[in-house]
């Protein structure tokens, strides 16, 4: 279990805890989210053209009642918030790797 603070662009932070809660090594890593983040998420590692690629998907949610009351109306600068700090996790990853990002795929 980890505590996380993540801060973004826009004046706020999330925190929330990280339990790890399946690992198939090499392959897959799980876990849940709890807190100010609600959810699962999933880490899945491959290979693709002698290439080590990672993929992280997580389905979770925010609790804080303030965020969800205001979401309708904010959506827009949530998104582009959400994907500032993405890819501020995807370069602090890659960076800590000595590895290079790559284009997403869908």
């Amino acid at each position: 279990r980890h505590r996380y603070t993540w801060k973004s662009k826009i004046p706020y932070r999330l925190r929330f805890d990280m339990e790890t809660t399946h690992i198939d090594p090499y392959r897959r890593l799980q876990g849940r989210a709890e807190g100010e983040l609600a959810g699962s998420g999933c880490w899945t590692f491959g290979e693709s053209g002698g290439l080590c690629t990672v993929r992280y998907d997580w389905a979770v949610q925010t609790t804080q009642l303030w965020m969800n009351l205001l979401a309708p109306l904010a959506r827009p600068a949530f998104a582009w918030n959400h994907d500032v700090v993405m890819a501020w996790g995807g370069e602090g990853l890659a960076s800590l790797l000595s590895a290079h990002l790559l284009p997403e795929t869908a």
